[in-house]
């Protein structure tokens, strides 16, 4: 008889013909669902991912939000950077991202108006009137300011591979046998 699956039947009668009985237990087979990803966790609805990268955008510490919300810290990172979760760390969430950069426009706002009104608020007859230590300290907060709002135009995005190659050994290096 060939090699191959048998019936119970079959499994049987090949026993009886070399003298052994033997009833075969019957096998129950379960299916049963395999467990993927987070299983019976649900997902976390947009809102409450937008809610947590709000609050990670604006200050909260990571340890409590995790806590707190019951997350891994490298989910709010994703969240926070407009991605579902590490694995679409690169293609980010539009509606997620969208929300994210609504929060950095409210707080941005507010702070880009107390800078203009705090750089208005130097006037030249201010600047005349102050010690040199003040309107070097003056200069450089202006500065700080005009490198934080311009895009950087010198940054080389370019990838840099080092590559070491081994000493090459020289004839100093081996052990010398002299034969006579």
């Amino acid at each position: 008889m060939p090699l191959g699956v048998l019936t119970d039947a079959e499994a049987n009668s090949e026993l009886s013909r070399f003298g052994i009985s033997c009833d075969v237990p019957k096998i129950e087979v379960i299916h049963q669902e395999i467990k993927r990803g987070r299983g019976p966790k649900e997902e976390v609805p947009v809102s409450v991912r937008a809610f947590i990268a709000s609050e990670s955008i604006s200050g909260a510490s990571p340890e409590v939000l995790s806590r707190e919300f019951n997350i891994s810290k490298s989910s709010i990172s994703a969240y926070k950077n407009g991605a579902t979760s590490t694995a679409s760390y690169n293609n980010p969430n539009p509606v997620l991202e969208s929300m994210n950069d609504n929060v950095r426009a409210t707080i941005i706002g507010p702070a880009q108006s107390r800078i203009l009104k705090a750089i208005l608020s130097i006037t030249d007859d201010k600047l005349d009137g102050s010690k040199a230590k003040e309107a070097a300290a003056i200069a450089a907060s202006l500065s700080t300011v005009i490198r934080n709002v311009t895009p950087d135009k010198d940054v080389d995005n370019r990838t840099q591979i080092n590559i070491f190659a081994p000493r090459k050994n020289e004839e100093e290096d081996y052990e010398i046998v002299r034969v006579d």
